[in-house]
């Protein structure tokens, strides 16, 4: 991991460990949102610092083999959630009704993002 990013994984664990002595040391609420930016940000720095080997890769397409459906609907909810908020009733129709017509059985990305390999979810 280069200087930048390190320097961006210590923002955002300086970040996490201020939002945990809020609620640990001096009883706020939890803000979810908060976390969630936390959350998202250090995801965002792992997946773009950290190439899967062989190994990894072929447990990643099987797991797309057996679960990809279900990871697809649960990272559409979440993108869908972050841009809408998290009341599905309250987005836009065609997004509320999109569901019902999803075909069974729909292509999963690459991975790592960016290659060309794909692996087709489960129907």
């Amino acid at each position: 991991m280069g200087p930048e990013r390190r320097e961006e994984l210590d923002r955002i664990l300086a970040e996490a460990a201020e939002l945990r002595e809020r609620v640990l040391g001096k009883g706020a609420l939890i803000d979810r949102d908060a976390v969630w930016e936390v959350k998202r940000r250090a995801l965002e720095l792992v997946l773009g610092s950290v190439e899967p080997g062989p190994g990894r890769r072929a447990d990643f397409h099987d797991f797309l083999a057996e679960r990809g459906r279900a990871l697809e609907d649960h990272a559409t909810y979440q993108a869908l959630a972050e841009r809408h908020g998290p009341h599905w009733r309250s987005w836009p129709e065609e997004l509320r009704t999109r569901a019902r017509r999803r075909p069974p059985c729909a292509p999963t990305p690459p991975w790592p993002p960016g290659s060309t390999s794909t692996a087709a979810s489960p129907g």
